[in-house]
């Protein structure tokens, strides 16, 4: 069984809605020096995912290392297939998780994002627009997404990355 563990001087902040969590990740990208690990369940093709992939983009042509991981299933094989022609274009580390079930029904819901090793994101948000509708339709949501994303500056930072 595994053994919790706990550890002090960490600054942790609750972001309400992609509304919070979008400008917050944006922004740290945008500060971001050295690395960047970003995984999703869905990286969508909509106006909030273009956004966090021009920062992955200029955080690339920065010199800063990007890494994305997807879900295949999630995000769909021609959001992976137009993401993979455009980030590898421009140097970014960029993988699809299980394409086409080769490991079986695996698939990774998991949303993490550290940045500079300095702060991490987790939460249940994908790379999607609040107020659409991820089926494909594009039909607006009556009201954002009931979601949450927590960022973490400190300690658990590391325990973070060690899972990316």
């Amino acid at each position: 069984m595994p053994v919790a563990s706990y550890s002090r001087s960490n600054h942790l902040l609750l972001l309400h809605r992609g509304a919070e969590f979008f400008s917050a990740l944006i922004h740290a990208i945008d500060a971001a020096q050295d690395e960047i690990y970003l995984e999703t369940y869905i990286f969508a093709i909509d106006g909030t995912a273009n956004q966090i992939k021009q920062a992955l983009v200029r955080a690339a042509q920065r010199g800063v290392a990007v890494h994305v991981l997807v879900d295949w299933l999630g995000t769909g094989q021609s959001n992976v297939t137009a993401l993979m022609a455009e980030f590898t274009r421009v140097g970014i580390d960029f993988v699809a998780f299980n394409p086409w079930f080769r490991r079986g029904v695996a698939r990774t819901h998991r949303k993490i994002v550290v940045i500079d090793r300095h702060l991490a994101f987790l939460g249940g948000l994908n790379i999607n627009d609040d107020l659409i509708s991820n089926d494909q339709s594009g039909t607006p949501l009556p009201a954002p997404r009931w979601d949450f994303a927590v960022s973490i500056i400190g300690p658990l930072v590391d325990g973070v990355h060690a899972e990316s």
